[in-house]
């Protein structure tokens, strides 16, 4: 799988960083089924901390490439911890699920990028459990001065809710509008992607999908939030092989930003 033509456009209030995905000989059975281009879209007042790179789309595609035996290509260059990450990633992936992923080989170029500081630190957000677990713990770490506040809490269209399903969106989009008044310190931030129109014919979305497709979405911003935090649904005690674990989700970190997978030390049930 080569990735191609990377592209920032506008799409009404959105600005879309978007690549095109070259299909490889063993997934080019799946070209009816698959879009031309791999997109995310952010709010145009979230540009000052977006910047297009490759590495986003190169971590999207990942499970895909190990699905169907390919390796990912590209002529543009990807962080170089990234790079180390990814092959640790991808062995992961095939020890979690070896009768259905095969470890990628990656033909990529890597430069290294300098860390700019900024002390951003953003949450995945669903409205369930665990990222409200994110928020109200790292406040309480923030309020003891043991750690940053969660400023920016991404809530993304196109994970759970289909990007079709318009209705059901705007339904839980009000409501957590509603939970996050302009005077709160935490700012809602809506994503969109069309990552699952590339996943669902051949990729489990929580065997190997989710923590990738998030793992892409924060590479977005890496220059300007140096902290991202995935929401844990596991305990140490209980975990199993999954997309987004403990041991998956840090690999997603590059040379600008950490990803943190917070946290499997608390049950969120009992």
């Amino acid at each position: 799988m080569k990735i191609v033509d990377l592209r920032e456009s506008r799409n009404g209030e959105f600005i879309r960083f978007s690549a095109h995905i070259v299909l490889g000989e063993k997934s080019n059975k799946i070209q009816e089924y698959f879009p031309r281009d791999l997109w995310i879209e952010w709010p145009e007042q979230y540009s000052s901390k977006l910047d297009l790179r490759v590495d986003a789309f190169v971590i999207m595609i990942l499970p895909l490439a190990g699905v169907y035996k390919e390796c990912i290509e590209s002529e543009f260059p990807v962080s170089e911890t990234l790079y180390h990450n990814l092959l640790e990633a991808s062995a992961i992936y095939e020890s979690y699920w070896p009768n259905k992923f095969h470890d990628v080989e990656f033909l990529l170029k890597t430069e290294e990028r300098m860390r700019h500081k900024r002390g951003v630190q953003a949450s995945f957000f669903s409205g369930g459990v665990d990222s409200l677990y994110n928020i109200a713990e790292s406040e309480r770490r923030f309020r003891e001065g043991l750690g940053r506040r969660t400023t920016d809490l991404w809530l993304v269209h196109g994970f759970d809710i289909p990007l079709h399903n318009e209705e059901l969106w705007l339904t839980v989009h009000e409501k957590f509008l509603s939970q996050f008044p302009e005077s709160s310190a935490q700012n809602l931030v809506i994503v969109r992607t069309n990552i699952r129109d590339f996943y669902d014919k051949a990729v489990s979305w929580t065997e190997l999908g989710f923590g990738a497709a998030s793992g892409g979405i924060a590479k977005c911003t890496s220059p300007a939030v140096d902290r991202v935090l995935f929401g844990s649904g596991m305990t140490y005690g209980k975990l199993t092989a999954h997309s987004s674990t403990p041991l998956v989700d840090p690999l997603w970190s590059c040379d600008e930003q950490d990803i943190i997978h917070f946290s499997c030390r608390e049950d969120r049930i009992g």
